[in-house]
């Protein structure tokens, strides 16, 4: 199945920069955080899916 993801908006990637720069003490890219927040997105994606498929198996047991 493939999704298209909705483009984050330019307040979402400036919170999620000024977060990763607070706790890192590293400066980003414009680059590097848009790159961050894909990656984040697809990862909570994949947590969600295996904790459903988690259940889906303790229900079937």
């Amino acid at each position: 199945m493939l999704e298209i993801l909705a483009t984050p908006t330019k307040e979402d990637l400036e919170k999620l920069k000024c977060f990763l720069e607070a706790k890192f003490g590293v400066e980003f890219t414009d680059a590097d955080v848009l790159e961050a927040y894909y990656s984040l997105v697809h990862l909570g994606k994949a947590i969600y899916l295996f904790s459903k498929q988690q259940e889906a198996k303790n229900e079937a047991s």
